[in-house]
């Protein structure tokens, strides 16, 4: 079959996995990076059907478990709100703000973003202990990228 026949039987029947499977076979054959592309593609959209039934299934248990073991025993990600570049000190003679084995509460600074000239405090947002530095000083962070790793302390009773 030719790519133009492929691409024919395809926009006829748009829903025939194996023919669309064959294709992507045939492409792969002719050292095609669309093939590549559109195997990974399909992975991809695997991968995240999979990721929702498994939020959907964690979200159904962890309504039936003691928020205080779920904080206790998964520790959290402290991440970058912003792009731009870490600094684990206020300036360069300074100490980190933070270091792993530090308690750390919602309102703790943890570092700065810089970004354009301007820095950023970033606040831990949790209340725990620092378990590791994820990034080094002076690297470049992206958006959402995690920072620290904390061990989340139950929240203070009455607070």
């Amino acid at each position: 079959m030719t790519e133009t026949e492929f691409l024919e039987s395809i926009a006829r029947c748009p829903d025939d996995k194996d023919l669309y499977d064959s294709y992507v076979d045939w492409l792969v054959s002719q050292g095609d990076a669309r093939g590549k592309y559109a195997r990974l593609r399909r992975r991809q959209e695997s991968l995240q059907e999979e990721m929702d039934v498994l939020e959907s299934e964690l979200d159904r248990y962890a309504g039936q478990i003691d928020m205080d073991w779920l904080d206790l025993m998964f520790p959290v990600e402290i991440k970058s709100p912003m792009v731009g570049r870490y600094y684990a000190t206020p300036s360069p003679d300074s100490p980190p703000y933070v270091i792993p084995g530090d308690f750390v509460s919602e309102d703790t600074i943890v570092c700065l973003i810089g970004a354009m000239t301007v820095f950023y405090e970033i606040k831990a947002g949790v209340r725990g202990t620092v378990l590791a530095l994820l990034i080094q000083p002076g690297e470049a962070v992206e958006f959402g990228q995690p920072l620290f790793r904390v061990k989340r302390l139950a929240p203070i009773a009455g607070g």
